[in-house]
């Protein structure tokens, strides 16, 4: 068995830099991986044989971490808090959702203390399809979310809470 280390991209450290989510659709029989640092995700096949990037509709294109290493053991760790921006991610059907870690320059920055940005992208047509608010529940944020059918399971906390949405917006 080969190993293929050119398929996550290095920028800076080729460990915090390269640092996402791994998802699967089954539908499309393709493996998605979103990084947490910069605006890009990768679809490839079951076999990391064909590998293809697209970008996202955030414009940090390069990772904005700084990494600093441990004197007493020689560890490296981050050095100051990065900029995340995409912070959750799930994939249902040809869909795939990522919960933004940034404000866009239309937005209201304080939204991202009452809501959970939500970017749609179509995973077969590669595009990015809208943009939604997830409410915050009380003062806990989004913890982790799903997607089943037209419907969004997110976690607060220690609170489960169930979203419908319209299914006529996912319709191409």
């Amino acid at each position: 068995m080969s190993v293929d280390t050119t398929i996550l991209e290095r920028q800076i450290d080729g460990v915090f830099c390269t640092d996402g989510m791994l998802h699967y659709s089954p539908v499309l029989r393709r493996v998605v991986y979103v990084y947490y640092y910069r605006n890009q995700y990768i679809l490839a096949d079951t076999n990391l044989a064909r590998v293809n990037r697209f970008r996202t509709i955030d414009t940090t294109s390069r990772a904005r971490i700084k990494v600093s290493i441990i004197d007493s053991d020689g560890s490296t760790t981050l050095g100051v808090p990065p900029v995340v921006v995409n912070r959750r991610s799930c994939v249902f059907g040809v869909w795939l959702f990522i919960q933004s870690g940034l404000v866009g320059d239309n937005e209201d920055p304080n939204d991202l203390s009452r809501y959970a940005l939500m970017d749609v992208y179509n995973l077969a047509t590669h595009q990015y399809k809208f943009s939604f608010y997830l409410p915050f529940a009380g003062r806990n944020q989004l913890t982790s979310f799903a997607v089943f059918e037209n419907r969004i399971a997110a976690v607060y906390g220690q609170h489960l809470f169930a979203y419908e949405m319209r299914p006529d917006a996912f319709w191409d």
